[in-house]
């Protein structure tokens, strides 16, 4: 790239043929001197942008970044160059400066080709974006095998397969086993609910959580609540609630 800037502003700034240029040695003297401007410029256009990536970084200040990067940039660079050039010209050429192909040509291309440059340094020069951190998967607990239940004085596990369902009578929570075992549970229902299967074990109301074997049939009311026959069997009638109808049958064809 650098290559291509270089003999783009020898080639273009000279009005004489290229053919009569080839045999000239100050075509070859050009050349050197604009491949030497070039790559020093590459080298500096990294340093500068190094240093104004640590002070006036692009995503945080970038009015001063601007500022900045066009001064350092690009003013100096062609300010170095106006020099270059006359003391090139009239001391190594021994000819006279034509300052107004230099402003009027060699300048603008200049200018041109250090805009290009510096944007590309700084586009280089941009971090990278920042990778999202995956979050870390967090496993489901695991259900414990049974439920701990009060008989007496003592307390026993009562594995999950083995409960029928919980149920609020004169105001104490008992666990009813498949095999009509009834035991007092000192938890209320939301907190028995945090305990279970969600899977397996459905909060039909306020009185009664029922394990999905021990539902024996679901029907529907006229007043679109759904009567619920559990077994072993209560002797009042349980119903989910209009609102929930939905969610429960959902559930139940899981």
């Amino acid at each position: 790239m650098y290559l291509l800037i270089a003999l783009t502003v020898v080639l273009v700034t000279n009005d004489t043929p290229f053919r009569e240029r080839i045999w000239l040695p100050s075509f070859y003297t050009d050349v050197l001197f604009a491949l030497a401007y070039t790559f020093a410029i590459g080298w500096y256009l990294n340093r500068v942008t190094e240093k104004l990536n640590q002070k006036y970084p692009w995503t945080t200040n970038r009015p001063n970044r601007v500022r900045w990067q066009v001064l350092w940039g690009i003013a100096i660079p062609l300010l170095v160059l106006v020099v270059l050039e006359v003391v090139y010209v009239r001391f190594f050429l021994q000819l006279r400066p034509n300052f107004s192909s230099l402003f009027l040509t060699e300048l603008p291309l200049s200018a041109t080709f250090l805009l290009l440059l510096n944007m590309l340094h700084s586009l280089v020069s941009l971090p990278a974006p920042a990778q999202p951190i995956p979050l870390p998967v967090l496993e489901k607990p695991q259900m414990a095998p049974s439920f701990l239940v009060s008989t007496g004085h003592t307390q026993k596990p009562v594995l999950m397969d083995d409960i029928a369902y919980f149920i609020i009578l004169d105001k104490v929570v008992y666990l009813v086993s498949i095999r009509q075992e009834k035991f007092v549970v000192w938890e209320t229902l939301d907190e028995v609910m945090e305990k279970v299967d969600a899977t397996r074990f459905f909060k039909l109301n306020r009185q009664v959580i029922a394990q999905i074997r021990s539902i024996e049939s679901v029907e529907q009311t006229p007043t679109r609540k759904l009567l619920v026959t559990l077994c072993p069997p209560i002797p009042e009638a349980v119903y989910v609630s209009k609102d929930r109808a939905t969610v429960f049958l959902t559930w139940l064809g899981k």
